[in-house]
């Protein structure tokens, strides 16, 4: 492509820009045709408006040169027609005029008017006005592609972080809910609750003698612990309540709008289900198994930290009275 501006025309997929001359007057139409080609363009001809919108139709041309004085359909029918077509490029229209006054420009201009070139017209001032209008629909392709990168990028930009925060509150070794999820989910329980009076529970849940995995098994395998029984305990519950891994070994369930005794229903199925899984550990097989601590809402209860206190003094209770159990702050032992 070449940036001299007096020189060849500029090309587009190295092929001649094709350039649509709409003229009624087939001798002006002629002369056009042949200082078009001269300069290295491909001049397509047509001789009145509807052929031209025919042409339009069967072919991607961004620069159309239409006399204005034409007879059924004049020049600015013409270009109000072309602007109002469903194509996803630009066209650039210039009209050929012999029309000077400010109220026939501003009624072009209107109409969709980009450029005029005044007839008679001269060689070099029709290839200026036709390289401006080629440099004009490459400008607006090249800010299309930008808009259409920005706008891709800002979706993309947009996943990534909607990803970013699901990450965010997960945990990364379980895929469970993380602490942070936690806090707001039982803020938010709490909120309800004090609101409106609903029942609501949770539990601490903790896996008995996890140290000694670790310490006589080592680490990877506590980690294949700890995902198994993040998967037992989210099948273990119903599809409404909510299980986060709280900080190392332990767990936290809440059941929305549960009494103490139905989460004491749904914790000895955790708990029965936990136990019932066989661990291999380099060729020895265990058991694993969990204690949990339930707390049932009350109104005096009005704080988050509190509600975690409780819990994990029903869980401490569990561990002190044997493993494997469930204790609740009503005085439940199972």
């Amino acid at each position: 492509m070449s940036n001299e501006l007096g020189t060849a025309c500029e090309k587009v997929d190295n092929k001649p820009e094709i350039v649509l001359v709409v003229d009624d007057d087939a001798a002006t139409l002629e002369m056009l045709g042949e200082n078009l080609a001269a300069a290295g363009y491909e001049p397509m001809p047509a001789e009145n408006a509807f052929r031209a919108l025919e042409i339009l139709r069967d072919y991607q041309i961004r620069i159309v040169i239409a006399d204005w004085i034409m007879p059924k359909m004049d020049g600015l029918k013409l270009c109000r027609r072309i602007k109002s077509l469903k194509v996803d490029y630009y066209i650039y229209i210039i009209m050929l005029t012999i029309r000077s006054d400010k109220n026939s420009l501003v009624e072009a201009f209107d109409a969709g008017v980009d450029d005029f070139l005044a007839k008679p017209f001269y060689r070099d001032e029709l290839l200026a006005r036709i390289r401006a209008g080629v440099r004009m629909v490459h400008v607006y392709d090249k800010l299309r592609e930008q808009t259409a990168t920005a706008l891709r990028l800002a979706a993309e930009t947009s996943r990534l972080n909607i990803e970013l925060k699901r990450m965010a509150g997960k945990d990364e070794l379980t895929a469970l809910l993380n602490r942070r999820q936690a806090i707001s989910k039982l803020t938010e329980q709490l909120a309800a609750a004090s609101k409106l009076g609903q029942h609501f529970c949770w539990a601490m849940v903790d896996i008995d003698h996890f140290k000694r995995i670790n310490d006589t098994y080592g680490h990877f395998a506590g980690d294949e612990v700890l995902r198994k029984v993040a998967q037992v305990l989210l099948k273990s519950v119903r599809v409404t309540d909510f299980v986060f891994r709280y900080g190392g070994d332990e767990f936290l369930i809440i059941f929305p709008q549960a009494t103490v005794a139905q989460a004491c229903n749904y914790a000895e199925r955790c708990k029965a289900s936990v136990a019932s899984e066989l661990f291999d550990f380099q060729g020895h097989v265990e058991q694993v198994t969990i204690s949990v601590g339930i707390v049932e809402y009350d109104q005096q209860m009005n704080r988050v930290d509190a509600l975690l206190q409780a819990a994990d003094k029903a869980l401490y209770a569990a561990k002190e009275n044997g493993r494997n159990t469930i204790i609740t702050t009503a005085g439940y032992r199972g």
